[in-house]
């Protein structure tokens, strides 16, 4: 069975050449889910466009490979060579660990733990910067390869390495303990909370009906000792007013706001239409070491 398409969005300034895609840098973020990256231009200080792709339902992460080379075949250049290119790869198959109590040796273990057996997959880890922890996760084998055959400077990291690592800067020197992030994706959100400035709590939840989210949502401000009466939750990714899931946060929790753009950036007339808190890990990666 021949490997189903999704439509491509595409938002590209006028000033962008796909012949001259050395002279850019691509920061990509890559699930079973689909595959989104954008395009900014170092000399101008500009993110130049937007590129989004949906995949067919997948049930296995090695299935991604395959969709990802019938993609690049349709939209070459895509794999053309970058300047520098970030990788964010999204998978629920992830665990934080105490940074004084990882030992790189035990990575595996440490992953096995709490996802239990894994196979064909590469165990890798990321030392977070801004915080005191280690991310472990796991890679398919062949979709390592198929990364780094395409793009040689690639910097792979996990999507909650992004996410975790960027909103640390932005509460940086703010002492405040009463903001909870909330990253919506597909059938799964992220909650981060840092308490003067330490990460304290974060945590992936699975979900399939608006009921399943706010549950889980409660249940984390409990454990948090917070109040949702008083609590700040900020929202990012893939959620808008008007969405079942807004609309039940909405009937629980009292003070709600989006995250806005990274102001470091100039960003291209062809965003002006997307939702500044939809693509908050992709944009931010731009500044990933």
């Amino acid at each position: 069975m021949p490997h189903q398409l999704y439509p491509n969005s595409s938002l590209l300034d006028k000033s962008f050449h796909e012949r001259n895609t050395r002279n850019y840098v691509m920061s990509a973020q890559l699930s079973i889910h689909g595959f989104t990256l954008c395009v900014y231009n170092p000399a101008t200080n500009k993110i130049a466009g937007l590129f989004t792709h949906s995949f067919d339902t997948l049930e296995k992460a090695e299935e991604i490979t395959g969709r990802l080379a019938v993609l690049l075949d349709e939209v070459s250049w895509l794999a053309f060579p970058f300047s520098k290119v970030c990788m964010f790869y999204g998978s629920n198959l992830n665990t934080l660990i105490p940074r004084a109590l990882f030992d790189e040796k035990n990575a595996a273990l440490y992953l096995e733990f709490n996802q239990g057996p894994l196979t064909k997959n590469r165990i890798v880890f990321d030392s977070l910067k801004h915080t005191d922890a280690v991310n472990v996760y796991c890679l398919p084998e062949t979709l390592v390869e198929k990364i780094k055959t395409l793009w040689p400077n690639v910097l792979l990291k996990h999507a909650s390495t992004g996410l975790i690592e960027h909103l640390a800067v932005l509460v940086k020197n703010k002492a405040d303990s009463n903001t909870l992030f909330a990253h919506v994706g597909k059938n799964s959100f992220d909650l981060v909370f840092f308490r003067e400035n330490k990460l304290v709590f974060y945590n992936r939840f699975r979900f399939m009906a608006k009921e399943d989210f706010i549950y889980f949502l409660l249940s984390a401000i409990e454990q948090l000792d917070l109040n949702p009466e008083t609590v700040k939750l900020v929202l990012l990714g893939n959620i808008a007013k008007g969405d079942v899931v807004y609309e039940i946060i909405y009937r629980y929790i009292r003070h709600i706001s989006f995250v806005g753009r990274n102001d470091n950036f100039s960003y291209s007339y062809v965003l002006d239409e997307v939702k500044a808190h939809e693509h908050f890990v992709l944009f931010n990666g731009l500044q990933c070491e």
